[in-house]
């Protein structure tokens, strides 16, 4: 899992720090988000990250059009 500071480009995709480096992931190559407690976990195509944000403010910053919210039990 790759830590990171991270900011949303709301149309395309997301900047998520890899190491040393911010490495870009498109949205088309994010497979699902994971709250956990404060942070969330990005599971994309390239690996998996921990946002250091919690998921509803994530959420809130997502283009509506590409991600739905299952259930939280889910």
């Amino acid at each position: 899992m790759k830590k990171n500071t991270n900011s949303v480009n709301s149309t395309k995709g997301m900047y998520l720090k890899n190491n040393d480096h911010l490495e870009y992931v498109g949205f088309p190559d994010i497979l699902y988000l994971k709250g956990e407690n404060n942070y969330c976990t990005v599971y994309a195509k390239s690996g998996d990250y921990l946002y250091n944000e919690s998921l509803k403010e994530v959420a809130a910053q997502l283009p509506k059009n590409l991600f739905i919210q299952s259930h939280s039990n889910y």
